[in-house]
């Protein structure tokens, strides 16, 4: 796992108890929307559907393809050009982070999820 970017957004994975609503991707600074943004997203998620087809096209946008992406998710919203990703929930409220820090923080998402056989406690 790369700690540098969780690091930076003062991010951390972690289990704290079972079911959904007990996954959480927890923020060691409050208040920041992005950070609040960021765990409704990936609660709202399939974690197949992240890896299969979020992350596809986060790839063909950062390699140059035209596109202005949305991804309607449960909880939180995400657009996403070239250089940005924008989440917003339902307060409209946004975070905005680089595509590239993002994209790392959904596949470090994905790793944690997969490596932890947690994906059947977030369907």
């Amino acid at each position: 796992m790369s700690q540098e970017i969780l690091n930076k957004y003062k991010i951390k994975f972690k289990v704290t108890g079972w079911g959904r609503s007990k996954l959480a991707m927890v923020s060691q600074q409050e208040p920041d929307l992005k950070n609040y943004c960021l765990c409704g997203f990936f609660i709202g998620n399939d974690v197949g559907m992240l890896k299969n087809s979020l992350l596809c096209e986060i790839d063909k946008c950062l390699q140059g393809e035209e596109y202005d992406g949305e991804w309607l998710g449960t909880c939180v919203d995400l657009q996403f050009d070239a250089s940005t990703a924008t989440l917003s929930d339902e307060s409209n409220k946004d975070g905005e982070l680089p595509l590239e820090d993002f994209k790392e923080i959904v596949t470090l998402w994905i790793d944690w999820v997969e490596k932890n056989n947690l994906e059947q406690k977030i369907l």
